[in-house]
């Protein structure tokens, strides 16, 4: 995708993760990307904002770490999620299935599991907007970590 100047976007990314109980946690970032397609697939390419991958504080170390770029590539019936910097891994999400991946961070790798509830991409061409919704259960070495409820609007600049 490198080189490709892609279709401007808005992207808003709310993530709510349940841990059980009444315990859950929120968070949400906006920021600017680009949409390709390229057949049946789509992707959506960014650069994250420092505080999704635990760069919130302005110590050296999170000043000098470089950005991680996420690419989520949609295809029918699935998604993957890469992601390259600060952190990486890669991810696929297929309905009704258990996925297995890694996590890279400074702080070491962890073996992801997921299990994808649900996944639906919405297309409104009138409006030139996007949908993302996915739902999972993530373990990290396998220890259960949360069901995470993700919702990504993606909007032509």
């Amino acid at each position: 995708m490198d080189g490709i100047g892609g279709t401007p976007v808005t992207i808003h990314m709310k993530t709510t993760v349940y841990h059980g109980g009444n315990h859950e946690e929120t968070n949400a970032i906006s920021t600017d990307g680009q949409l390709f397609t390229q057949g049946q697939t789509t992707y959506l390419r960014f650069q994250e904002p420092p505080e999704m991958n635990g760069s919130q504080d302005k110590s050296a170390a999170s000043v000098t770490a470089p950005p991680t770029i996420q690419l989520i590539k949609i295809r029918q019936g699935e998604i993957s999620v890469s992601r390259k910097g600060a952190v990486s891994m890669k991810q696929r999400f297929i309905p009704g299935l258990s996925t297995e991946g890694m996590y890279h961070s400074p702080h070491g790798p962890l073996a992801m599991k997921t299990k994808t509830k649900s996944l639906e991409f919405i297309r409104d061409t009138e409006r030139s907007t996007w949908t993302l919704q996915l739902r999972y259960t993530l373990h990290l070495q396998e220890v259960y970590a949360g069901e995470f409820d993700i919702r990504i609007t993606i909007k032509k600049v």
